[in-house]
């Protein structure tokens, strides 16, 4: 896939059924979207960013190196970035998303509701 082969190449390249390969992807895209696979990726990189920009911090107060410096900098900023919020915000709506049904149902039940009474004074 990374080669951007299909499932037909891939499937021919391997020896097997097309169909296979094409239950293989559907399995991965389903662990791909499921958000504790998303956290867990998402935690290893940003300890891959904060390893690399500790490693470069040092350098650059030791030896006073400016692209050090930078990288560092990057690090930084890319663990920072507002991507890094929309992501957490993804997290919590996917964990709460329950809660947050349960909420909006009861909400419209209330709402339906009153307009009912509202209706039925007049």
């Amino acid at each position: 896939m990374a080669r951007g082969e299909n499932a037909t190449v891939i499937a021919k390249r391997l020896g097997v059924h097309f169909r296979k390969v094409q239950a293989v992807m559907r399995e991965a895209i389903a662990e791909m979207a499921d958000a504790e696979t998303l956290r867990a990726e998402w935690f290893l990189e940003d300890h891959r960013l904060k390893t690399l920009g500790l490693r470069f911090y040092e350098i650059a107060l030791k030896e006073n190196d400016h692209q050090a410096a930078i990288v560092f900098l990057k690090a930084s900023e890319r663990r920072a970035t507002p991507g890094r919020s929309e992501r957490a915000a993804i997290l919590c709506r996917s964990r709460d998303a329950l809660s947050i049904d349960r909420s909006e149902k009861d909400f419209h039940r209330r709402n339906r509701g009153g307009a009912r009474r509202v209706s039925q004074r007049q």
